[in-house]
């Protein structure tokens, strides 16, 4: 049979139909990830070997099967060494420009870079070369977090590094002194060394029995130091801490008749119930000046970075411990006189001035800046710190007025001025974190300069809060309301 001729339209006559069969979806490439770390190479240190550290990371990163391994790159790990000198860490930083890697492993901070500033700049290369870096220890990953939340983040730790380097350092310095192996730089005031032991100075000793003597007798500090002839800050040194402490305390006397007639003096202007305590007010009132002008004083000697006014605002405190003594032992000689007060009433006058007490110590931290650091504040923390000044003293005197004239209205005031007080404080923290970022801490003057620098924002910080508990003791006051008679530190 003959085939049917066409006219070669046929292929446009039917509609063709080509079938395209489905294919398996595209597997997303595995995400390429090395590891780096600092090896040590003494035998004792088996935990850090590159043995142990090569098993971990290798097991690691095969069991995950979103991952493919590159390499793992190590370096020995010599104190003080820079980036530049670790020849495994530039190997890899090499890899990540040629595209190789797309993540990295590190144990901690501390392991990928010696200092702040080379952590932070080879983490910002890698996070612009669209590399990731996971710090274990931390839990910190590059690729979920901001740039500058990483330089807050590291800056944080890096402060927490210097204390703990602080902390090593005092460690240190205490196991000696367990092990009867340490020796002090310089010695207190009535002791020598004789042989790398230290022993007692006859001749010095002697002095400090007649200051002990000189001050239970009565005899104030510069009287002592005039008839000793030494200097008041000798004497101030030798009493303070024992005074402090309670180990040393000597009778301060009320002269009665003066204190009936000033009683009576304001008449119907004072409660019968109040009017054993009106010395006393007195008392608080002019503690609480004093106390100002002492942090007025530490806070001047930040601001002229004067070494002078530190040790004038650290002798202040000698005076503000006294201070309380006075206040303690005059409150317990109304109450044994006047057998109807209220002992829960009459321990609020204690507890005002252990909380002035409390802000005199504080402002010995601030002083204590000038002496033990090498740096004068820079002028960006040092106009925060005068704004905290500003408000430390306010709350002072409002906690104060509340307490002495009844002003509990003041309340609200005090609470604005320390949402301040921590605004300004957070800010400051925020201000030394990222200078703290900007220097190796390699460096001990630094390091040091910063921890006091922190102590410091945190003094103003701690004063702010011990005035509301002194306005909270004025409303308990004057609101009468029932205060255990249990004394402060057993509560």
């Amino acid at each position: 049979m003959a085939k049917k001729q066409t006219n070669g339209n046929l292929a446009l006559e039917q509609q063709r139909v080509i079938v395209i069969p489905a294919h398996d979806e595209i597997i997303a490439r595995k995400l390429r990830v090395a590891a780096y770390a600092r090896v040590s190479s003494s035998s004792e240190d088996q935990l850090n070997s590159y043995r142990v550290q090569n098993q971990y990371y290798s097991e690691l990163i095969s069991g995950n099967p979103d991952w493919e391994m590159v390499d793992i790159y190590a370096d020995e790990g010599i104190t003080g060494t820079s980036v530049e000198k670790r020849e495994d860490f530039q190997r890899m930083m090499q890899d990540c420009r040629k595209g190789k890697i797309d993540r990295i492993l590190v144990k901690s901070i501390s392991r990928f870079a010696r200092n702040t500033k080379d952590c932070l700049a080879a983490v910002r290369e890698l996070k612009e070369l669209g590399v990731s870096v996971q710090f274990e220890e931390q839990g910190i990953d590059t690729s979920k977090v901001s740039s500058e939340m990483v330089t807050a983040i590291i800056a944080s730790l890096a402060q927490k590094g210097s204390e703990s380097i602080s902390e090593n350092v005092r460690w240190g310095v205490q196991k000696r002194m367990q092990d009867g192996t340490y020796l002090p730089s310089s010695l207190p005031f009535g002791y020598t060394m004789i042989e790398k032991s230290i022993q007692i100075d006859e001749t010095q000793a002697e002095i400090v029995r007649e200051i002990y003597t000189a001050y239970l007798a009565g005899k104030n500090v510069d009287e002592i130091a005039e008839k000793l002839g030494i200097t008041r800050r000798y004497v101030t040194q030798l009493l303070q801490p024992l005074v402090k402490e309670g180990t040393v305390k000597r009778a301060y006397m009320i002269d009665l008749k003066v204190y009936e007639k000033l009683a009576e003096s304001f008449g119907d202007y004072a409660p019968v119930s109040d009017s054993g305590y009106i010395l006393v007010n007195d008392m608080l009132s002019n503690m609480a000046k004093h106390v100002q002008s002492q942090l007025q004083e530490s806070f001047d000697a930040v601001q002229d970075y004067d070494e002078n006014k530190a040790n004038l605002a650290l002798e202040m405190d000698y005076t503000t411990n006294n201070m309380v003594e006075k206040v303690r032992t005059s409150v317990e000689t109304i109450v044994s006189i006047n057998q109807h007060s209220e002992l829960s009433k009459s321990m609020l006058y204690n507890e005002v001035a252990y909380d002035l007490e409390r802000i005199g110590d504080y402002c010995g931290h601030i002083a204590k800046f000038v002496i033990e650091d090498v740096y004068e504040v820079d002028e960006v923390i040092l106009k925060n710190l005068k704004k905290m000044h500003k408000t430390a003293q306010k709350m002072i005197r409002s906690a104060m007025l509340a307490f002495l004239e009844g002003k509990t209205n003041l309340k609200d005031d005090i609470m604005d001025f320390e949402e301040s007080m921590h605004m300004l404080q957070n800010k400051s923290i925020n201000i030394i974190a990222t200078q703290m970022a900007e220097n190796s801490f390699d460096e001990k003057e630094r390091s040091n300069y910063f921890m006091y620098l922190f102590r410091v924002v945190k003094a103003f910080e701690r004063i702010g809060d011990i005035s509301i508990e002194i306005i909270d003791v004025a409303i308990e006051f004057h609101n009468n309301i029932p205060r255990s008679t249990t004394p402060r530190t057993f509560r």
